[in-house]
């Protein structure tokens, strides 16, 4: 299992008045599985969001301990 680092890439959605998930930490087993939890717990910025490369980037950062369990370590929130 490894870690990943899921967040978007550009700021289209601040400063609008809407709630949105700025990134996570993931335990996953992948890339795309990280995408996709990332995708589940969206808030305004849309579930797409965290498919597309050009909206989020989801970066390897290390490997999980045993024991960890698949899904959201901590995220990042913006409310307004």
């Amino acid at each position: 299992m490894e870690l990943y680092r899921v967040r978007l890439k550009n700021d289209r959605f601040f400063g609008v008045g809407v709630d949105v998930i700025n990134g996570f930490a993931i335990a996953a087993i992948s890339a795309p599985a990280a995408r996709r939890l990332a995708a589940e717990n969206a808030a305004n910025e849309g579930r797409q969001t965290w498919f597309m490369p050009k909206e989020s980037s989801c970066e390897l950062i290390g490997k999980a301990k045993p024991g960890q369990k698949i899904g959201i370590i901590l995220f990042s929130h913006n409310a307004r």
